[in-house]
């Protein structure tokens, strides 16, 4: 497993410091277990929250609700640290405990599962719809007729551009886990289609290295193709820089729990 590089340039706040040894059980094992922790700790907290505002007073997730852009991270069964972006939240978790085999990283209105809808699945499965441009800051605001290969626009803070698919439609990710490391990087030539409503689609041979287990988001994901058989996945961040659309971030991502079948 790849280990994030510590920074001492994160900007967030550490609320709960655990220890966690991860032993010497197998990786997958391993983290099916810490995400079941996790997973016990987001739903005492949802309780709590609902409770009273007093009985989650100073704690992370009473933070996290009253602000929707805070970052929260929860490992170890707890709620380890808070940032004002998704890489300082993980650099605040790698300040505060060991590196575990599973961590939450996410929003207030992130968690939960989702249902996206896709005409069909480029070969290869690597595709970015309307919500990974969305993380990158841009908004598709215009365009021809629904279909592959037509002009869009994109808009970010009022300026708009013109992206015209026909003539480039795959733009070059280059992709990192979160936290600030670079000790993994893909370069990756990803389809861009308008039509589908999702994130970045992440083949799971190409995402094992990006270890989403430590930048997971609560919640699954559903993926409908229309012209082929729907599929479920994992839903997690990966740091993303776009040069051709002068654009980076947190990129949600989803890898498929098993290979989608095609027609």
């Amino acid at each position: 497993m790849t280990v994030p590089r510590r920074s001492a340039a994160a900007a967030a706040l550490v609320l709960v410091t655990a220890g966690l040894a991860p032993g010497c059980k197998s990786i997958p094992r391993a983290a099916d277990e810490q995400r079941t922790k996790d997973t016990e700790w987001l739903t005492t907290a949802s309780a709590d929250a609902n409770a009273s505002a007093s009985a989650v007073a100073n704690t992370a997730a009473n933070v996290a609700a009253r602000s929707p852009r805070t970052w929260l991270a929860v490992q170890g069964g707890y709620a380890i640290a808070t940032g004002p972006t998704a890489d300082d939240a993980v650099r605040a978790a790698n300040r505060a405990a060991p590196l575990p085999f599973h961590r939450f990283v996410f929003r207030k209105d992130d968690a939960g599962d989702r249902l996206h809808r896709l005409a069909f699945l480029p070969a290869g499965g690597l595709v970015a719809g309307r919500k990974a441009l969305a993380d990158l800051g841009l908004r598709v605001v215009g365009g021809s007729a629904t279909g592959s290969g037509r002009p869009i626009v994109l808009e970010r803070h009022g300026s708009r551009r013109t992206l015209d698919l026909a003539k480039t439609p795959r733009l070059r990710f280059d992709i990192t886990p979160l936290g600030g490391t670079t000790a993994v990087a893909l370069a990756l030539d990803v389809t861009i289609d308008p039509d589908f409503d999702g994130p970045l689609l992440l083949p799971a041979d190409i995402a094992k290295d990006l270890d989403l287990a430590l930048a997971e988001i609560p919640g699954h994901a559903e993926i409908q193709v229309a012209l082929g058989r729907p599929f479920e996945g994992r839903r997690a961040w990966v740091a993303v820089k776009c040069n051709a659309l002068d654009a980076s971030g947190a990129v949600e991502t989803i890898v498929p729990d098993a290979p989608p079948a095609r027609k």
